[in-house]
């Protein structure tokens, strides 16, 4: 009898060990899942309660002014530090997210697991007006985008390093794609908008070419970039003329989708997609609108309806 219950026994032990064992692989299988995944830039919008975004193992909602998280889908969901007035843009690599405080001068980082949150690094400005934005990252580089209503300049801060290793005057990080990034300054001193391309590096960002002197970034479209280049043609009227673009992320490969003009007022790209856009031209008693496809290189006359903050072509 005693041997039979020892045998028992041992059988039992056999049996906690083993699905101990299977517990503790499923877990650290699931840790190593969250650390593998690549890093991410995360952009929740406050007036959108409904989205939700998973990367890793986690999924990220907005909810009553800031960002939460949880391993579910549709339930368990855990309030962060991370605040959206009107949006939050933050980095995660399925472990972790690094985000700007609420006064947006300030670099914190936060641990998904833990519920733990770290100061990094106060970001020093120009002026005490100054506002940081996360715009990309890159490696071990976060991409930190500080600027005011006159000037934007681009901070890299090195996680590995732990200090802000380069400061780049007049750039800022609109839109990323792979090891590149596109930037719009702002306006220079005769009021045109600038177009530039960057490639991030190990030890900072490196500028490539300027796409346009006076234009817009649409970013990057099905690994495309969208910009556009204005000009005016002097007649003996002036006739605003606006260029849309698309080329490689790395600025190769440009070609010219299409050329707008308008004789009564500015012209507006107001949507790019991969094969159409729509653009609109000024009027006295209002705006025509134009739906141009570029492989036909036709358009077509469309009215925008919004309607509950939705917009609707017909």
């Amino acid at each position: 009898m005693k041997q039979m219950k020892n045998r028992k026994r041992k059988v039992n032990m056999k049996k906690i060990f083993f699905f101990a064992a299977i517990v503790f692989s499923i877990v650290l299988i699931n840790d190593r899942q969250a650390s593998a995944v690549s890093w991410k830039k995360i952009k929740i919008e406050a007036d959108d309660s409904k989205t939700i975004i998973k990367h890793g193992l986690y999924y990220f909602k907005y909810a009553s002014g800031y960002v939460y998280v949880s391993r579910s889908k549709y339930s368990g969901y855990i309030k962060t530090p991370m605040t959206c007035k009107y949006s939050c843009t933050f980095l995660c690599d399925g472990a972790k997210t690094y985000y700007m405080d609420r006064t947006g001068k300030v670099l914190y980082q936060y641990y998904l697991n833990s519920c733990k949150k770290k100061r990094i690094k106060r970001i020093v400005g120009s002026k005490k007006d100054f506002y940081t934005v996360i715009s990309a990252v890159y490696k071990n580089n976060i991409y930190l985008t500080c600027g005011d209503d006159e000037q934007n300049d681009t901070c890299v801060y090195n996680i590995a390093k732990k200090k802000v290793v380069q400061k780049i005057r007049n750039c800022s990080i609109t839109d990323q794609k792979g090891r590149y990034a596109v930037s719009e300054p702002g306006y220079n001193e005769d009021g045109e908008h600038i177009v530039e391309l960057y490639k991030l590096t190990a030890s900072g960002l490196k500028k490539i070419k300027q796409l346009s002197n006076d234009g817009d970034s649409f970013g990057f479209i099905d690994g495309k970039l969208y910009y556009s280049r204005d000009s005016a043609i002097i007649t003996c009227m002036r006739i605003e003329k606006r260029e849309l673009y698309r080329c490689n992320p790395n600025g190769k490969g440009i070609k010219k989708l299409g050329e707008f003009s308008s004789k009564t007022g500015k012209i507006n790209i107001y949507k790019v997609t991969g094969t159409y856009c729509i653009y609109g031209t000024h009027r006295y008693y209002g705006d025509d609108y134009y739906k141009y496809n570029y492989k036909t290189r036709k358009r077509k006359k469309v009215t925008i309806e919004i309607e509950n903050g939705k917009e609707t072509i017909k």
